[in-house]
């Protein structure tokens, strides 16, 4: 029985590390941070991905992430996701914003 304990502890672990958001997932998780960086009550920049991850919990059926909430190391691949997306969308809103402000002033 330990034997079979110990197979399924491997079993799980290996994939808990081969876990990868589907493209569905990753395109609902920019599309709420882009959605969050672009509103106009927008407070911070920098506090994106802690806004993001609330509305993912919040919203998880609606955003295909039901699979994601309740297994840590889904949880930490999701986190680590959002913080690079939104980081990724935070350059690309500060280059929109300085090419607007160069085209007009």
């Amino acid at each position: 029985m330990e034997t079979y304990k110990s197979l399924l502890d491997d079993v799980r672990t290996c994939l808990e590390d081969n876990f990868h958001l589907s493209k569905q997932q990753a395109v609902n998780v920019c599309a709420v941070i882009m959605d969050i960086i672009f509103a106009p009550q927008c407070p911070s920049a920098l506090t994106v991905h802690i806004t993001a991850e609330a509305i993912l919990l919040d919203q998880k059926a609606a955003l295909l992430m039901t699979n994601i909430w309740g297994t840590p190391a889904r949880e930490i691949k999701l986190r680590s996701t959002i913080k690079s997306t939104a980081s990724s969308v935070r350059g690309a809103f500060k280059t929109d914003v300085s090419e607007f402000r160069s085209a007009f002033c």
